[in-house]
């Protein structure tokens, strides 16, 4: 695809237009050259598979009523609250 070019893009949250802006080439790198890039990648997926699994966790152990006050909510805040 060439700059400025558009495309849909399907994924897991639903359709996206996408617009290329630049082309830059290739660059190859061997994994010494790439192994902090590629450990950091790695990390980040542990972290947000992690993450995951403790707020479900969480959601699980802590099931709590919300209960909502309408006429609160309704309320302007007190300008005096926040100091």
């Amino acid at each position: 695809m060439e700059p400025g070019a558009l495309t849909l893009v399907r994924s897991g949250l639903g359709w996206h237009l996408v617009e290329v802006l630049e082309k830059r080439p290739s660059i190859e790198r061997g994994f010494s050259e790439a192994r902090a890039d590629v450990l950091a990648a790695l990390e980040a997926v542990k972290r947000d598979h992690g993450l995951k699994i403790y707020r479900r966790n969480l959601r699980e152990r802590d099931k709590h009523k919300v209960e909502v006050f309408p006429e609160v909510l309704a309320r302007p805040p007190r300008e005096d609250r926040w100091e």
